[in-house]
């Protein structure tokens, strides 16, 4: 309070940065996170400046912070020119688009949709649209898009893991599956943070980043299986159930692990790195590139009954014949109803 009293700028918004999530925080002590400055007029009684924002660099350049920006005028009173000096100054020193940063929605609880979401979009389908005219198209954001080829489809998530991109984790991709006669013949699973790309088509295989062939994991006893899953959180349906059957699966394997991207746990599924996951209430655009990853690398992918309605009832488990049928046999032990 004192500080905030004498109007020292730099010194002030250490009492009123939120991190990511929107919680208050002191900047020390997110030392080499990536920040942004919210509501700094409201909570300090003055205008925000270009010379704020190079202070408050200043100031903690030396560990490693980087101070990206203020929202827009939305947020906060500013000057005219303001905003453009200081998107100006993110993007020359951190080469980062400003808006990125500071618009974030919610779709329903728990739910987030970010600028980085609808841009991505934007972009697949714009290049997508180029290179194949007329394709449709089912898009996490856009919904379903018709072409006048309705043979093809596109089945697209701009960026799977949007949680874990607002919270700093690196496990989010872009995923790409496309359908031929409701035939998915091709996928592709793109981490840009590890430049990591899955890719396979059908009859030919499927590789990474073009060079490596991908083969599932040849390990045949659930106590030797790392396995990956999806944990229904706030505004998803499902946790009795779900809870009853980490409960059969974990005193079963070796491991347990929740990297909070499906398309991401079928593309290591496919790789070899996971033995076999399984998710229920998971959506088309989420699974469907890595549906063909992981049978062209060797494995096998049906719903939680064993058949193929995997879009149909938002479900999938994957993994090699072995495993795919051993926890199948798991899974299927658990009630319905719990």
């Amino acid at each position: 309070k004192e500080t905030m009293a004498t109007g020292n700028a730099a010194s002030a918004l250490d009492f009123v940065v939120k991190d990511i999530d929107g919680n208050d925080v002191p900047l020390s002590q997110y030392r080499g996170r990536v920040v942004m400055i919210v509501n700094v007029a409201s909570k300090c009684g003055f205008t925000p400046q270009y010379e704020d924002l190079q202070a408050l660099h200043a100031k903690y350049a030396d560990k490693g912070l980087a101070i990206l920006g203020f929202p827009a005028n939305d947020f906060m009173s500013q000057e005219p020119g303001t905003n453009a000096q200081i998107k100006q100054f993110c993007t020359s020193k951190y080469n980062v688009e400003f808006d990125m940063f500071s618009k974030v929605s919610v779709k329903g609880p728990a739910n987030f949709v970010s600028a980085a979401d609808h841009k991505a979009e934007e972009i697949i389908f714009t290049e997508l649209s180029k290179a194949r005219p007329g394709y449709s198209f089912l898009m996490e954001e856009r919904g379903e898009v018709a072409g006048h080829d309705r043979t093809h489809r596109w089945i697209v998530d701009p960026l799977d893991g949007t949680t874990n991109f607002l919270h700093g984790m690196p496990l989010f991709a872009i995923s790409i599956g496309l359908e031929r006669e409701g035939q998915l013949v091709a996928g592709l699973v793109y981490n840009p943070v590890t430049d990591e790309m899955f890719t396979a088509e059908r009859g030919k295989g499927a590789f990474l980043n073009d060079r490596r062939r991908l083969r599932v994991a040849a390990r045949k006893s659930l106590a030797d299986a790392l396995v990956t899953t999806g944990i229904p959180h706030l505004g998803r349906p499902g946790h009795p159930r779900f809870l009853d059957e980490i409960a059969s699966v974990m005193k079963e394997v070796s491991g347990v692990r929740r990297t909070g991207s499906a398309a991401l746990d079928l593309a290591w599924t496919a790789a070899g790195r996971f033995d076999a996951y399984w998710e229920r209430n998971i959506q088309p655009w989420d699974t469907a590139a890595g549906i063909i990853l992981v049978r062209e690398a060797g494995g096998s992918v049906t719903d939680l009954s064993g058949g193929t309605e995997m879009f149909g009832k938002r479900e999938a488990l994957a993994g090699n014949t072995y495993m795919q049928k051993a926890l199948l046999r798991l899974i299927s032990g658990v009630p319905a109803g719990a």
